[in-house]
Parts: structure tokens; C-alpha cells; sequence
């Protein structure tokens, strides 16, 4: 029992409020010299890590940079067909029908890498470009197509992606010029090849004057073969060669009226011929050419519209 004079001792409880929560400058003081400790104790570990994972990175990249790229996009009109005549016939041919693969076909390939000073690249090799390079539609039924190639650098790859577009493009362009050379020589062979046929009927069933005018549109038609067969060659190409012989419905001629009308009809399908092939044409002298050659036929046509008692100018456009 404790003695009586012992003095008692309660426990106060102390409310702190939020306000009187502060920080003091103590308590400042005493954390920073705590941080310079620490840095000074530590801080040279950390920049040296620090300044050693820079390092690295620069050595690592001058070593083994990262892959570069190239990309570009474009417009491709798939819809063509290998006879003006007949640009609604579905079973005309197409040009870049199948474009990625035709793009990314590995003789596409080692023709570029040839043209890059790469002769004789390998089936390997040219796979492994293969699985670098894309070429894709943008969208469903889009028109526009990207492009992309991944190389060590994209220098690089720019160089290659350039070069395969224009061996690329240089391909469709040489197909789309074949067959329209093609048919439009042919033409120009049927044509020839109908005035040949209707030689005998002509001089028989057409009157002096309209042979006359016939046999003038004959040689029109041989100075335009010539024109056209110089301005191909001068391309470097070459001109296609007429067949043997052709059929052509002479027994039906029965008639001044019969022979005109198959001659009017034979030049509106050399305007139309000419009026698809124009569009076609990338070289500006072989559009000339051709463009020369619509306006001669045009006036052929109506002149023998004329002959037959029609309008020698039915419409205001030509189709």
C-alpha cells in the first residue's frame, strides 16, 4: 500500500487537430542531411551505372543498328481491256490483277537485286527479301495500295523499294503496251485485210466517185500502219505481223449500200479503237500518233455516214 503523501499521477489524452500537424525546420534539416549522406555513400554507384548503360546502348547501336524501313502507296486501276473495241467485255485482260504477288514474286526480286549490281541472287536470298517485303490494299475495294520494305538500314531500303517499283511498274506498263499494240495493230491489219477482200466487190457494186473515196481511205489506212509500226519500232518495240488471211462476210455484199455500211462500220470500231487506247498511252509521241490517227478515222466514218443519207455526226461524244 502506498503511502498516503505519494502524489497521484492521471494521464491526460492530447487531441491533436489536422491544423496542428506541421513540419518543423528541424525535422527539414535533418532529412536533407539524411539524402546527402545518402548520396554521398551511394550516389557514385548510381552514375556510374548510369553513364555504363549509355555507353552500352551507344556501342550496341553503332554494333548492330536497329532495322530500317521504306514504305510508299499508290493508286492501281485493275480494270483493262486487251481490246478497246470492247472496254464493257468482261474477258478483256486485266493489268495489275494479283498485284501483291506479282509484286512480291521472287523473279520481280532478282531482277531488282540485279539491277542493284545483285546478279544471280539465290532462291534463298530472294525468299528472305520476300518475307521483308509487304504489299497491301488499303481497305476493301480501295484503289490505294502501300508498299513496305524492311532492310539493316532504311537507306537501304529506300534504294531497294525504288528500284522494285519501277522494275514493277516497267513490267505492267510493257504488258499493258503489248496488248494494246497488239490489238491495235491488228485492227489496222483487219482493216487493210477488208479493203484486200473487197477489191473485186468494190470496183463491181461502187459507182466511179465512191471508189474513189474508197480507195483514198485505203491508202489513209496503210500511211497509218506505217506511222504506227515506226513509232513502236522507235520505242523499241516491234510491230505485230498480219496473219495469212481473214474472214470477212464479202457474200453479203450484195450492194453499194452493203459495202458502205460495213466500211462505215469498220472505221466507228477504229475510233473507238483509238479513243480507248489514247488514255493508255504513257509516251507522248505514241499518243500523237494514235491521237492523229482517231481524227482521220472519225472523218472516214462520217463521210461514209453521209454517203449512206445519215447524220455523218449522230452525237456530241464519241464512245
Amino acid at each position: 500500500m502506498p503511502p498516503a503523501y505519494a502524489p497521484q499521477v492521471h494521464a491526460v489524452p492530447v487531441v491533436r487537430h489536422a491544423d496542428d500537424e506541421s513540419i518543423s525546420l528541424t525535422d527539414v534539416l535533418r532529412k536533407v542531411h539524411a539524402y546527402w549522406v545518402y548520396t554521398k555513400r551511394y550516389g557514385w554507384l548510381v552514375l556510374t551505372c548510369t553513364f555504363f548503360g549509355i555507353g552500352a546502348g551507344i556501342l550496341q547501336t553503332r554494333m548492330s543498328p536497329p532495322p530500317g524501313s521504306a514504305w510508299f502507296e499508290m493508286t492501281l486501276m485493275s480494270q483493262g481491256s486487251a481490246n478497246p473495241m470492247a472496254r464493257d467485255n468482261s474477258e478483256g485482260a486485266q493489268f495489275f490483277v494479283s498485284a501483291e504477288s506479282a509484286f512480291r514474286s521472287l523473279p520481280l526480286i532478282k531482277r531488282t537485286m540485279q539491277d542493284l549490281g545483285v546478279p544471280n541472287l539465290s532462291d534463298a536470298a530472294a525468299s528472305f527479301i520476300q518475307n521483308e517485303l509487304s504489299f497491301e490494299r488499303q481497305g476493301y475495294q480501295s484503289q490505294l495500295w502501300r508498299g513496305e520494305y524492311k532492310d539493316a538500314t532504311a537507306t537501304r531500303a529506300a534504294e531497294f523499294l525504288k528500284r522494285h517499283l519501277d522494275v514493277y511498274l516497267e513490267t505492267e506498263i510493257d504488258k499493258t503496251l503489248k496488248v494494246i499494240r497488239t490489238s491495235t495493230e491488228f485492227l489496222e491489219n483487219q482493216l487493210n485485210d477488208a479493203r484486200k477482200d473487197l477489191r473485186a466487190a468494190e470496183s463491181k457494186l461502187l459507182q466511179p466517185g465512191v471508189l474513189d473515196l474508197a480507195l483514198s481511205f485505203q491508202g489513209h489506212h496503210k500511211e497509218h500502219a506505217d506511222l504506227l509500226a515506226k513509232t513502236v519500232a522507235k520505242l523499241g518495240g516491234k510491230a505485230v505481223q498480219a496473219k495469212a488471211k481473214y474472214s470477212f462476210p464479202v457474200e453479203q455484199l450484195k450492194s453499194q449500200a452493203d459495202v458502205l455500211k460495213f466500211a462505215a462500220g469498220l472505221e466507228q470500231g477504229a475510233v473507238s479503237a483509238y479513243l480507248g487506247a489514247v488514255p493508255l498511252f504513257g509516251n507522248r509521241d505514241l499518243a500523237k500518233a494514235a491521237a492523229s490517227i482517231l481524227g482521220d478515222e472519225a472523218m472516214h466514218w462520217a463521210i461514209l455516214r453521209q454517203a449512206l443519207g445519215e447524220a455523218p455526226v449522230p452525237a456530241a461524244f464519241m464512245s
